[in-house]
């Protein structure tokens, strides 16, 4: 098995900004990717010419796309391909509802925030993988972002991570949307896998609540297995230690970092053990590092695990039943 990797990581922002998006940079994205691309080679056994890094302005939405088709084209059977991302996310409106008001939309995307270029959704990437044959090529994709944000970034203190919706999108967000895509999935048809996955979702004093059930994500026409760093009204967080060197990351690089400090060599777990211990690393981290600011007491981070069911007893990059972990 040969494992391919693209890591992205966008630190710099000021392109969205330029165009009225409310974007902060974020610190360490390059050094997610950074540390990432190293977790894959030390742990994982990826050979470091098969690891490709995207930083800031290399990372538009053009190359990012690109260098994942040319991972696509380049995976023979029994290959695995990861692609990581570490930046800001938000979200789009998809399809309009059936009410007769176009105006309306009850599909949603989440979206990455490349440097530069278009947002990035399931849509994108269900094109370029439409080809690619799941059960001879294992896909994962690892999201480091968050998609609700709408906290403004507070000095020498733990960074959040995505980008609000405008007060107008947001109010329609919450009245209409009744089906939200996650990226990663690369699903053909996301309206025949997710109808009506929202339950409910509501504005609590400024707090977007929504109500999936972790069951709903798991898709057996998705291409790809998704570790995502949060749920989806959570915001993700980046470290903000200068003091601390190896928790200069965001928090969920940094509990993949202390997953694999413990491995101490190869990482030998399935994606339902990986999450557990992502889960258990997070929680640390969120305690130690961002509930001090008092502000910031009440914040949850919980790392996310969607796609197959089958798919998800297997252990990390398998490309067949014989990848199942006992």
């Amino acid at each position: 098995m040969t494992l391919y990797a693209l890591c992205a990581g966008v630190s710099d922002y000021s392109q969205w900004r330029n165009i009225g998006w409310d974007a902060p940079d974020l610190p360490y994205s390059i050094k997610n990717a950074e540390d990432f691309a190293q977790i894959l080679i030390a742990n994982f056994g990826a050979k470091p010419e098969n690891v490709g890094i995207q930083r800031d302005s290399w990372c538009s939405s053009g190359n990012f796309l690109s260098a994942i088709n040319n991972l696509v084209e380049k995976a023979q059977p029994g290959d695995a391909i990861c692609l990581f991302f570490s930046g800001h996310g938000t979200r789009l409106q998809g399809r309009a509802s059936g009410t007769g008001d176009a105006s309306h939309c009850d599909l949603w995307y989440d979206a990455l925030l490349p440097q530069a270029g278009s947002l990035i959704t399931d849509y994108d990437l269900a094109v370029l993988t439409d080809r690619l044959d799941a059960n001879r090529v294992s896909l994962t994709v690892i999201l480091d972002t968050g998609y609700v944000g709408g906290i403004r970034p507070v000095s020498a203190a733990p960074q959040p991570v995505g980008i609000a919706l405008s007060e107008a999108m947001r109010a329609e967000f919450v009245a209409y949307c009744h089906t939200l895509a996650p990226v990663g999935l690369c699903l053909q048809n996301p309206l025949a896998a997710l109808a009506g996955n929202t339950s409910a979702i509501r504005d609590e004093n400024g707090k977007l609540v929504i109500e999936v059930a972790e069951s709903v994500y798991q898709v057996d026409s998705a291409k790809a297995v998704v570790l995502n760093a949060c749920a989806p009204d959570e915001i993700a967080w980046q470290i903000h230690d200068p003091t601390t060197p190896n928790v200069q990351n965001s928090v969920f690089v940094a509990a993949w970092k202390a997953v694999a400090a413990s491995a101490n060599g190869p990482i030998s777990l399935n994606y339902q053990d990986l999450l557990t211990a992502l889960r258990t690393e997070t929680d640390r981290l969120m305690t130690q590092q961002v509930h001090r600011m008092v502000s910031y007491a009440k914040m949850t981070q919980v790392p996310q695990l969607y796609g197959r069911s089958d798919r998800l007893s297997q252990k990390l990059f398998s490309s067949s039943p014989a990848g199942v972990s006992g």
